[in-house]
């Protein structure tokens, strides 16, 4: 991947993350953001897991490691999430 592409999705992430605190730091969540925010993860591991079997773009041994190491970390945040949806369900 191209230096570029990556600052780009950095800092998209970082808006992202920026975002979602700002939008609920005085508002109660609502069930259809966390699942929209659950879903973009799922997303993202689907992602992660087409560029590891598909081998596009061309990565080192290192930057498949890494597609894997965050896609499990993206994994944690969205069982996380889809329990927190559940709970809050359950109220």
């Amino acid at each position: 991947m191209e230096p570029a592409i990556l600052v780009v999705l950095g800092a998209g992430l970082l808006l992202y993350g920026g975002w979602l605190s700002w939008r609920d730091i005085d508002r109660p969540v609502k069930d259809s953001l966390v699942l929209a925010v659950a879903l973009l993860n799922v997303a993202w591991i689907a992602g992660s897991a087409l560029i590891l079997v598909s081998g596009v773009p061309a990565l080192t041994a290192e930057g498949k490691w890494t597609v894997g190491v965050v896609a499990v970390l993206v994994a944690f945040f969205a069982e996380a999430q889809f329990y927190a949806l559940w709970r809050m369900k359950r109220r």
